[in-house]
């Protein structure tokens, strides 16, 4: 993965891992990826990442809720060029996982920042993220309504992307 949120008490872990250089590094300058493409859901996501061949759709059902995962893919050869897919999980509910559950293939560092109980809710930590972090170099999203919580539930987190301005 590349940032993962978990939570200690009254505190929220956001971690993060050196996978964009990484990704970066090992490509040629003819072969870096020329686009990002958000994808936001669940089930039905990981569906798409399976039929585009993107990334290990068996993990991507097994995510924690506020992860965000990078992965390079020429879209199954539709296009000669590379872009960057960013898979990300939005929860629908306020819980958290209890231990970082430590990155195994890339470096990780992570920050503290407490909350003060029940101030702020995970969901809008992690629509804080995808504005601060990725929106701005985004070229495509694709939200998957059902795996968000319905309409209500993805209108109600769009309001709080636009309601934060750009």
């Amino acid at each position: 993965g590349w940032t993962k949120l978990w939570k200690k008490g009254n505190e929220v872990i956001p971690e993060v891992s050196d996978r964009p250089g990484r990704i970066i590094d090992k490509s040629a300058p003819a072969d870096r990826p020329t686009g990002l493409i958000l994808l936001i859901g669940n089930k039905t996501k990981a569906s798409v990442l399976a039929k585009f061949r993107v990334g290990c759709s068996t993990t991507a059902l097994h995510r924690s809720q506020g992860e965000i995962h990078l992965q390079t893919s020429t879209l199954n050869g539709l296009d000669k060029s590379t872009v960057l897919v960013a898979d990300a999980e939005w929860p629908a509910h306020n819980r958290m996982p209890t231990t970082s559950g430590n990155a195994q293939c890339h470096q990780t560092e992570s920050r503290t920042f407490s909350v003060a109980p029940a101030a702020v809710e995970i969901p809008e930590i992690v629509g804080d993220i995808l504005h601060r972090i990725l929106l701005p170099f985004t070229d495509v999203v694709c939200i998957f309504v059902k795996d968000i919580g319905g309409v209500h539930n993805t209108a109600v987190r769009l309001r709080m992307l636009l309601e934060r301005g750009h």
